[in-house]
C-alpha cells in the first residue's frame, strides 16, 4: 500500500473541492542485478572529426584540447558510489559493465564580437548490460555549456555534473501531484469532508453505506473511487469508478475509469476443473 507524502485542500467558491496528494513514484529506470560494475567512457571520434571540421567552417570555431571522457568518468563513477554500486577497476569484473559512448563531445573556442567565448558539448549514450547480456539500462543525455575562454576546464564539468545528476535522477524514486475533483453536496458532504480531514477508512465507509442506501448516486461511487484510490487499492477504486460511469457518463468519471484499467491488476482467471 503506497503512503500519501503531503495532503493540500482547495476550495473556491462555487467550485467542487479538490483533493491535492503527492504519491510517491518508482525510479524511472534501473540497472538490474548489477550491484557492482566495470566503466568505460567511448568516443567516436569519427563523429566527433566531423563535427569539429563543420564547426570550424560554420563558426570559426577553433577545438580545445580538453579530456572531455576523463571528465565524464569520474562524474559518473562518483555518482555510481553515491548511489550505492561499487565502480571496479577494469572489465571484466563484477556484475556488469557501463559504456559511455560520447555520441558528440565538442569543445570549441568561438570568435564573437565581444571576444573569444569557449562552448562545451556533450551528448553520452549510457547503456549498462549485465554479465548475462542483458540490457539492463540505455538512455542518451545531453548539455551545452558557453562562456569565457578561460572557463573550458569548468564548463567541461558542468557539463559532465549535469549528465551525472540526470543519470542519477532516472535511478531515484520520486514524487507526483495528483489532483482530484470530489463530487459534493447533499448527502456526500460528510464523506467528502472526511477525505478532505485525510480519513481515508472513515470516507470508504460512509460512502459504502452510502452506495447501499442509495445506489443511483453516481457522485457517492465517484467519491468512494477516490477513497480507495488514495489508499492504493486500484482494484476496489476501479469497481467503483465502474459503477459511477455505468449511472453518469461524466468525463471525469471515464478517465478516472481509464486511469484505473492501467494501473489496477488483471483479475485472476480461474483455473478449469480437470
Amino acid at each position: 500500500m503506497r503512503s500519501l507524502l503531503l495532503l493540500s485542500v482547495l476550495v473556491t467558491t462555487g467550485c467542487a473541492p479538490i483533493l491535492k496528494v503527492r504519491i510517491p513514484m518508482a525510479a524511472e529506470a534501473n540497472l538490474g542485478n548489477v550491484r557492482s560494475l566495470s566503466l568505460a567512457v567511448n568516443t567516436d571520434m569519427s563523429r566527433s572529426v566531423e563535427r569539429s571540421i563543420v564547426s570550424g567552417i560554420t563558426r570559426g570555431a577553433v577545438p580545445i584540447p580538453v579530456p572531455v571522457h576523463s571528465v565524464v568518468k569520474e562524474r559518473l563513477a562518483r555518482a555510481l558510489e553515491q548511489l550505492g554500486y561499487q565502480v571496479c577497476a577494469a572489465a571484466p569484473c563484477g556484475d556488469g559493465a557501463m559504456n559511455v559512448e560520447l555520441v558528440e563531445s565538442d569543445v570549441n573556442t568561438e570568435f564573437t564580437q565581444n571576444g573569444p567565448r569557449v562552448r562545451a558539448h556533450v551528448k553520452a549514450r549510457v547503456t549498462v548490460t549485465q554479465n548475462d547480456g542483458v540490457l539492463a539500462y540505455d538512455f542518451s543525455f545531453w548539455d551545452t555549456r558557453s562562456g569565457s575562454a578561460e572557463r573550458a576546464g569548468q564548463l567541461v564539468g558542468l557539463v559532465a555534473d549535469n549528465i551525472a545528476n540526470r543519470f542519477v535522477a532516472t535511478l531515484t524514486p520520486g514524487t507526483q501531484r495528483v489532483e482530484y475533483p470530489l463530487e459534493d453536496g447533499g448527502p456526500l458532504s460528510t464523506g467528502v469532508n472526511m477525505l478532505l480531514s485525510s480519513n481515508w477508512d472513515g470516507a470508504i465507509a460512509y460512502f459504502t453505506d452510502l452506495t447501499r442506501a442509495q445506489p443511483e448516486l453516481d457522485g457517492a461511487w465517484y467519491d468512494l473511487g477516490v477513497a480507495w484510490e488514495v489508499k492504493g487499492d486500484w482494484t476496489q477504486a476501479l469497481g467503483a469508478y465502474e459503477q459511477a460511469a455505468a449511472r453518469a457518463r461524466k468525463r471525469t468519471y471515464l478517465d478516472a475509469v481509464a486511469n484505473a484499467r492501467r494501473v489496477a491488476p488483471a483479475p485472476v482467471q480461474p483455473i478449469p476443473a480437470q
